[in-house]
């Protein structure tokens, strides 16, 4: 298959969740043979043209100067540049503002799938306009992406509630560590289990 992953910060992973999300899976479904593309905006550190096998396609960015505005422009720009590529998947990671763009989807034989975001829009961190457009974009996000994506149980259920769409869940995974290191148990006077 053809992946394009878009809707992060870039990889490598110097920012949260969305962007490690990106790194695992380019990097897994690489080694599975698929042809894996992460869109990482021009100003990421990582100036590289692939990573761990994924190909990485560095998409206008400026979010100095351009502040909030910038998140519309990338998210624009690299939906427009992977719904004219020739891809099978568009794995979009978050819906805010990218969904306001989903009219391009007309444009490609691509799915588009969406691992939402939760509730961004109840955040008291946003304003009552800026909680109004996200929760527009959610809606937009559920109603037209091929498949969902929900990160656990209560945010699927959200949506089979609020918008009648079942959605995959897809809870957060962890490394597993099957030798720690027990030379910090003595800092603490703890014994090993």
């Amino acid at each position: 298959m053809k992946i394009a992953i878009l809707g992060t910060r870039g990889i490598p992973n110097s920012y949260g969740g969305f962007e490690q999300c990106a790194e695992i899976i380019s990097a897994y479904m690489s080694k599975k043979g698929n042809h894996v593309t992460v869109y990482n905006p021009s100003d990421h550190g990582f100036q590289g043209d692939s990573l761990n096998g994924a190909h990485i396609i560095n998409i206008f960015s400026n979010e100095k100067k351009l502040s909030f505005l910038n998140v519309f422009i990338f998210d624009y720009l690299s939906l427009r540049h992977a719904v004219a590529s020739d891809y099978d998947v568009i794995l979009e990671l978050g819906y805010h503002p990218a969904s306001l763009f989903y009219y391009l989807k007309k444009r490609t034989k691509a799915k588009i799938i969406t691992n939402m975001a939760g509730m961004e829009w109840q955040r008291s961190k946003w304003g009552p306009a800026t909680q109004k457009l996200i929760r527009y974009c959610e809606k937009v996000a559920v109603q037209e992406s091929d498949a969902i994506i929900s990160d656990n149980k209560g945010i699927q259920d959200y949506y089979l509630r609020e918008y009648n769409k079942n959605s995959y869940l897809v809870a957060y995974g962890a490394k597993i560590n099957d030798a720690p290191q027990t030379s910090y148990l003595d800092h603490y006077t703890l014994k090993k289990n």
